[in-house]
């Protein structure tokens, strides 16, 4: 079974692509896991075929346009940089603002631990990498 977001996105995708209004843009129906992964790889290295895929992805509807732009704005603060902290509380608004209740579960959740979501992205080190690492032990 698909988890409501997986759901919610093959059954917009889906839905959008084949809609009557759109009979020569329904190829196939399109896995929520692939068109996830397109949207949080970057475009430089997608295929031609895959860019092309994607573009005619967040064209179906607004609220994938909408998805596509949020995603492309929080993948960009990926790069730690100190001038990130504004740029986070921008992209929270605008993800707030958006008609995508689970991109609002997802502002709810930088809210809720604001200060390390603010040191990721603004500070270059961190412990992700070695998080955990001192509970294994050999054997």
């Amino acid at each position: 079974m698909l988890p409501a977001s997986s759901l919610v996105l093959s059954v917009m995708v889906n839905t959008s692509l084949c809609s009557p209004a759109r009979p020569q843009a329904c190829p196939g129906l399109t896995l929520p896991r692939r068109v996830a992964r397109m949207l949080l790889t970057r475009r430089d290295a997608l295929s031609d075929s895959q860019q092309a895929l994607l573009s005619k992805l967040t064209a179906a509807c607004p609220e994938m346009t909408s998805l596509a732009c949020l995603v492309r704005d929080f993948a960009a603060l990926l790069c730690p940089d100190p001038a990130n902290q504004a740029r986070l509380s921008e992209r929270a608004h605008a993800a707030r603002a958006a008609d995508l209740p689970n991109i609002h579960s997802f502002a709810r959740g930088l809210d809720l631990d604001t200060q390390a979501v603010i040191a990721a992205v603004t500070l270059p080190f961190h412990y992700g990498r070695t998080e955990g690492v001192n509970t294994k032990t050999d054997g």
